[in-house]
């Protein structure tokens, strides 16, 4: 375990914490060659070291993440009462996204609640304040920590701005914008101009809405926002996941369904050879989607440049050049299994 500033680390993956379980399978960020940047929710992912409130009102006490469980898994704090802390304010936690609350706690201002079950390992310490009848606060990732070997790690220092960890599939957590509110990660990944090296993005994920309006899963960061290798959903004439690099655009409309889980394919060439394909659907080409000028960060669940915020969930992103994705989707099917019913 490593607490630095305001995140607490798991290196590893889910049994690397705890020391235990069986081996691991062929993990989908390891099948591929000459990696630029590979991220996977249930590796090196780092919490946040405060819980998020997410609704309804805003509650005077606030939740930290004392410690951080021995597995990964999705933390969610709810309300039963609007008392305060220390005078009978009550909660109930749960580890499976509300399904069920398996803890009940009356906790005191300041003395750190051990959880068990699932959130074993884990510790929850309240600070002084009201509750809010049926508020919600949940556990958030504070970055991601890139298995390529490139160390162009992703990272989010405003628990306001921090995405939240979920229930993910199969008992591997995800990583997600659920709300239109600017939750995000940014890497110091500077995607070259597609002209000077072509790119392939891989992703396991689903939408969680789509609300209208241009919502990106993945581009260009501040400071100098721009296009190059910019996946996002948008309105032509039916919510469309598109591929943009600063020329034409390649859309892929209703090949995956809101909330399905699938994997996204997309390759950046730099001409009418580029392509994106999700789930299990057609590979939509013939359009070269541009160059793009060469970045200077990198982002998921993209507010960057004014846009509005992507409501998705993503278990696993992949930056490479472009190849084969036989053997990555043949890990993913492994992994994940059937959940992944859009297709791999």
């Amino acid at each position: 375990m490593i607490i630095t500033g305001g995140s607490i680390s798991i290196p590893g993956g889910p049994f690397a914490a705890s020391g235990g379980g069986p081996p691991p399978l062929i993990e989908p960020v390891d099948t591929i060659v000459g990696a630029y940047q590979a991220v996977q929710s249930d590796l090196g992912l780092t919490y946040g070291v405060q819980l998020q409130q997410q609704q309804p009102g805003t509650a005077g006490t606030s939740i930290a993440l004392t410690t951080p469980p021995a597995a990964i898994v999705p933390i969610m704090v709810k309300a039963t009462n609007g008392l305060a802390v220390g005078s009978g304010a009550a909660f109930d936690i749960s580890f499976d996204q509300g399904g069920t609350f398996p803890m009940s706690v009356t906790p005191t201002v300041g003395v750190a609640v051990a959880l068990e079950g699932a959130g074993a390992g884990a510790s929850l310490t309240w600070a002084a304040g009201s509750s809010v009848l049926n508020a919600e606060w949940r556990a958030t990732c504070a970055g991601w920590q890139d298995q390529s070997g490139n160390a162009l790690h992703y990272a989010q220092p405003l628990p306001a701005n921090q995405p939240i960890v979920t229930l993910g599939v199969g008992g591997f957590a995800g990583v997600a914008n659920h709300t239109l509110e600017p939750r995000f990660l940014d890497s110091p990944y500077a995607v070259p101009s597609i002209a000077i090296q072509p790119l392939m993005i891989l992703a396991v994920f689903r939408a969680l809405a789509f609300p209208g309006g241009d919502h990106r899963l993945v581009t260009q960061g501040l400071p100098s926002f721009s296009n190059n290798g910019t996946i996002f959903h948008y309105v032509n004439p039916a919510p469309s996941l598109t591929q943009f690099g600063g020329g034409g655009a390649t859309n892929v409309a209703a090949d995956l369904a809101i909330g399905a889980w699938g994997v996204l394919e997309s390759v950046f060439a730099n001409s009418n050879a580029d392509y994106i394909q999700v789930g299990i659907g057609m590979q939509h080409t013939g359009t070269n989607t541009g160059s793009g000028p060469t970045g200077v960060t990198r982002e998921l669940f993209a507010a960057a440049g004014g846009q509005f915020p992507g409501m998705f969930e993503l278990l696993a992103m992949i930056h490479c050049p472009p190849q084969s994705s036989a053997a990555f989707r043949a890990a993913v099917a492994a992994k994940y299994g059937p959940s992944i019913a859009g297709g791999v």
